[in-house]
């Protein structure tokens, strides 16, 4: 699924299965995935509405793809990515992350401990 995104220097065009996850900060959005990083504007909430099911929200400023998870600890809440950055996990949106996994791998995971990557 291609995007055609209105970023801070013009256009693009963003291929949305290479997006690792997105995070709002002072009204700009980082757009971050593989080997690409687009600044654009505008709310999480209206791009929530453009993404496919795997991209969850985990907190007030940030969106996931659930494919690009590497290990998730529901002890601290912290999900770590495959380029390894890492995020904490809202109390309110952890049953959200745990079900998205859950529809998208058909319960293969267990999620009370996803650890993609052994």
């Amino acid at each position: 699924m291609v995007l055609k995104v209105l970023t801070l220097t013009g256009y693009q065009e963003i291929d949305i299965s290479l997006v690792h996850y997105l995070r709002y900060s002072k009204n700009i959005i980082t757009i971050q995935g593989d080997n690409l990083k687009f600044l654009s504007r505008g709310t999480l909430v209206s791009w929530k509405k453009e993404l496919p099911q795997q991209f969850v929200s985990i907190d007030r400023s940030t969106i996931i793809n659930v494919l690009y998870i590497k290990s998730y600890n529901p002890n601290s809440a912290e999900v770590e990515m495959l380029d390894g950055e890492t995020f904490k996990v809202s109390r309110r949106k952890q049953q959200a992350l745990r079900d998205v996994v859950s529809s998208l791998y058909n319960d293969v995971i267990p999620v009370n401990r996803i650890n993609l990557i052994s």
